[in-house]
This record gives C-alpha cells, sequence and structure tokens, in this order.
C-alpha cells in the first residue's frame, strides 16, 4: 500500500470527515476511495457579501458568533428548561463527544499500528487512512448520514416501546407532581423518563453508525447505555422519593463499562498476527481513557445541576469561569503577538505552542470578570445571609481563580490527543472552536472540581435544602397513604399511620 512522506501526515488541519487538503496522502486517500463510489466536494467558495465573507474566514469572528450564541441558548435552556433539562443536555453532549472521540482515538491506533507494522516508531511513514467510511456505510446505499438518522428513529421507537411495556408491567416509575405558579399540578417523572428514552436513544444511535467502525459503534452504544443507566438511577430515584426501580448503581455502571470495553476489543478464541493484538490493546488502552474522559467527568457536572435548586445560575457561573478563561486566553494571545511581545512563555510547547502562560493569565483575569458579572446579573437565593452571600461571593471569586488555571490543563490534554491524531480539530461542529469536544475540553477537566468545590464552599445550603426536601416528601407520602387507605387500598408494611 501506498504510504505518504515524512511528517506528510501532520499536514492534516481539520477534523474527522472534513478534511480539505490537496496533499499527495489524501490524493492517495481518494484514489482508493472512489472505487467504492465516494464522492468528493469542494469547499464552497465565500459569499460576494463582505460581511458573510468575512464572517467565513475569520476564526475570531466565528469564535465570537458560535460563543455567544452558544452561551445563549444553554442559558436560556437551563433557565427555562424543566428540572430535568440538565439530564438531557448532558446526555447529548456525552453522545456527541463520545462520537469525536472514537474518530480521534480511531485516528490514533491507526498512526501507531500503523508505525509497528513498518517497524518504524520516529519520523515513520504511516499507511492512509480511510476518513470517510463509517461503521453504517455498507448499509448506506450511499447516504450514510440519511441511514443513520433511519435507523436510530427505528432502535428509538422501539426501545420507547419497550420502556413503556416494562414500566407497565416489571418497573415501578410513578408521577409525582409539583405545584406550578398557578396552582395547577403537572405531572412529571414518568414523561421525563420516556422524553429521555426517546431522545438519547435517537442521538446515540445516529452518532455511533456514523463512527469509523463497528467496533467504534459497539462502544459507543456500550458507553452511553452505562451512563444512562446510572443517570436513570440517580435522577428518578434519588432525586425524588418515588417508587422506582433501580437499574444500576453508579459503581457497577462504572465497572459495566470497562467490562463491556475489554469484550469488545480483546480478540477472544481465536489466534491474531502481533499487530492485531498490539492494535486491540491500544484501543483498549484509549476507549477506557475516553470513558474515563467524556462520561466520568461529565457525570459529577449532572449530579450537581440536578441536586440543588438555582442549577441555571450554577450552571452560567461555571460555564462564566470555563468560557471566559478561554476566550480571554485566545483574545489575550493574540493581542501580545501583535504587539509582538518578545518573552512569551509557553506552557507545553511541545504539545501545543500556541498556549503560553500570560495568555492564560489574561484568561484567568476575564473569568474572574465574567463571574462577576454572572453575580450581579442572578440573584442569589433570599434566604441566605448577608454574611453568607459575601463568603460565597468571595469563594466564587477564588474558584474562578483555581477553576481558570484548571482548564488550561484540560485544553492541553484535548491538544494532546489532536496532535496524537495529527488534527487540528475534533470536528466543525461549532464554527470556529471546531467540534463539541473542543468546546468542553476545559470543561471537563474543572467539572469535578466544581461539584467538590460547591459542596464544601455551600455545606449549609445543601443541608437546608436537603433537609426540606426530605420532610416534603415525607408528608407527601403520608398523605398518599391516607387517601388509599380511606379508598380501601391495602398498604403492605407501611411506617405511616392512617391518618
Amino acid at each position: 500500500m501506498p504510504t505518504a512522506p515524512e511528517g506528510q501526515y501532520e499536514h492534516i488541519v481539520r477534523g474527522q470527515l472534513t478534511a480539505d487538503v490537496e496533499d499527495e496522502l489524501h490524493q492517495v486517500e481518494h484514489a482508493q476511495l472512489k472505487t467504492h463510489g465516494v464522492t468528493f466536494v469542494a469547499t464552497p467558495p465565500a459569499s460576494s457579501l463582505k460581511l458573510v465573507a468575512f464572517i467565513q474566514t475569520s476564526n475570531v469572528a466565528q469564535r465570537v458568533i458560535s460563543g455567544v450564541v452558544l452561551g445563549s441558548a444553554v442559558t436560556v435552556y437551563l433557565a427555562l428548561g424543566p428540572k430535568s433539562a440538565p439530564i438531557y443536555l448532558c446526555s447529548f453532549v456525552v453522545s456527541i463527544a463520545n462520537y469525536e472521540y472514537a474518530w480521534l482515538a480511531h485516528r490514533i491506533a491507526h498512526r501507531f499500528t500503523s508505525a509497528v507494522a513498518e517497524d518504524c516508531l520516529d519520523g515513520c511513514a504511516v499507511r492512509p487512512l480511510d476518513t470517510i467510511s463509517s461503521a453504517v456505510t455498507p448499509i448506506a446505499c450511499g447516504y450514510p448520514r440519511l441511514m443513520a438518522g433511519f435507523l436510530a428513529s427505528v432502535v428509538s421507537a422501539s426501545c420507547t416501546l419497550a420502556t413503556l411495556y416494562l414500566n407497565s408491567h416489571a418497573w415501578h416509575y410513578r408521577d409525582s407532581y409539583s405545584t406550578a405558579p398557578d396552582g395547577s399540578h403537572v405531572p412529571y417523572v414518568v414523561i421525563d423518563l420516556f422524553l429521555f428514552v426517546i431522545f438519547s436513544t435517537w442521538l446515540t444511535v445516529f452518532c455511533a453508525l456514523l463512527t469509523p467502525t463497528a467496533a467504534c459503534m459497539r462502544n459507543v452504544v456500550m458507553q452511553q447505555l452505562a451512563y444512562c443507566l446510572v443517570t436513570v438511577t440517580h435522577y428518578f430515584c434519588g432525586t425524588y422519593d418515588n417508587a422506582c426501580y433501580v437499574p444500576i448503581e453508579t459503581s457497577h455502571g462504572r465497572w459495566l463499562a470497562i467490562v463491556l470495553i475489554l469484550f469488545n476489543r480483546l480478540p477472544l478464541f481465536r489466534r491474531v498476527a502481533p499487530e492485531v493484538a498490539v492494535d486491540s490493546f491500544v484501543r483498549i488502552i484509549l476507549d477506557t481513557i475516553g470513558f474515563s474522559y467524556i462520561v466520568l467527568l461529565m457525570q459529577p457536572i449532572a449530579d450537581l445541576l440536578l441536586e440543588v435548586d438555582g442549577a441555571p445560575r450554577i450552571a452560567l457561573g461555571f460555564l462564566a469561569v470555563v468560557w471566559g478563561t478561554d476566550t480571554g486566553a485566545y483574545i489575550m494571545g493574540h493581542v501580545l503577538k501583535h504587539m509582538q511581545y518578545p518573552r512569551l512563555h509557553s506552557l507545553a510547547k511541545h504539545i501545543s505552542p500556541n498556549k503560553d502562560i500570560e495568555g492564560s493569565l489574561g484568561g484567568v483575569a476575564l473569568g474572574v470578570g465574567a463571574i462577576i458579572l454572572v453575580d450581579a446579573l442572578m440573584e442569589l437565593p433570599v434566604d441566605l445571609t448577608p454574611e453568607i452571600v459575601k463568603l460565597q461571593r468571595i469563594h466564587r471569586l477564588l474558584f474562578a481563580v483555581v477553576g481558570g488555571l484548571l482548564s488550561r490543563y484540560g485544553d492541553l490534554f484535548a491538544s494532546l490527543l489532536k496532535r496524537l491524531a495529527g488534527v487540528k480539530d475534533t470536528g466543525t461542529l461549532i464554527p470556529g472552536h471546531g467540534g463539541l469536544l473542543d468546546r468542553i475540553d476545559a470543561m471537563l477537566f474543572v467539572g469535578a472540581v466544581f461539584a467538590l468545590y460547591h459542596r464544601c464552599a455551600f455545606a449549609p445550603y445543601y443541608d437546608r435544602l436537603m433537609d426540606a426536601h426530605y420532610d416534603n416528601n415525607l408528608a407527601e407520602v403520608a398523605s398518599m397513604y391516607s387517601r388509599l387507605t380511606s379508598a380501601g387500598i391495602p398498604m403492605i408494611n407501611s411506617t405511616f399511620p392512617a391518618s
């Protein structure tokens, strides 16, 4: 098989399925893939309108516009959406991030195993990589995304019907009720369950079918399944005092995912060539890292937003720190380069030469300013004393500094993965930023620390909320028991009095 010249693979500067370079490597790939009926479309020319053309060609303009639109959309969704809004949002993020990571891991494994096969680990050319085909390609009839959407709809409908049947005959999820501002009672929990199954299943299957191989497809589905089972347990059986079926405990879900990753990649019950064994070993490591990096770091964020009141304010403050730091570092870096500042100190030049200490300090400053703006625009709970409010604001400013510094390590880790994969971005979902994983890389690293910080800094507030929540649920259960016994319905092993 033809190989690319030394270092040629490094010229790939776009994410998966979006490479648009005319180097020798891709000419070889295109020639090989044309035999499968794949058509390549050139990048469309810029618009004749100056403003539109400027937005199409300016990375800064795209970053600003995308950041404003995305930040506003997330804020409005969390602020105006139902209490279950975080579980949908986090599930969508996990699905898309798993898809993008699957392509990164596929590229990394390909480069490494190709070098091993050539007995050359340093400066060795690699075999061409098929960046067009995906798991659904063999049955896509030339329309992979359309076929993936159709199959995702079929699987989502089947899972929804199965959930409806099981909840009616085996599970125990019931509607609880909350009082709306107009005094009416609004049912939820069961509705949330079905919506969660519908949307999560569809997006998971759609993304999984567009991953590079069938093994990657299975891995994405299994990791999302483990994440969703833990989420269902936590949200539907932990957040509410509701009779429910517990599908899996949190720790069991993590071990289940690891076991599934091993069985998915290990070449069991057959003899394989050494390069195949090396490839399996590398992919097991990459899949485990991906599960830890995306799923396990996203879980604390989702749990935090579900456990406390004022989730929109908390989420906005958290995003202000992460995105403010990233934007501030980007702006500061460009300003210093434009000023030809001679003493830039790189954070890790061998990983990302564009990230420096001076830019990071500018990012932290903007993150602090963003958290001050959030505190000014969104009120804290009214039941807190002025002393506690002042202390909490100080804690939030301290976290803005610490979280801003930690977010840079999240950026560096994502940059390391992309450098190993030979790409600049993880995708093209968000103009100016790249893929979704490019946008949340810092957030994932800071998320677990933020969840721990929030519990420590707001410990009295947590206690008060949890006590009030328990007392309200206790009264609701006692009232339900009274109504059922009054109607002649027997209750077994109940600890509540009849009146």
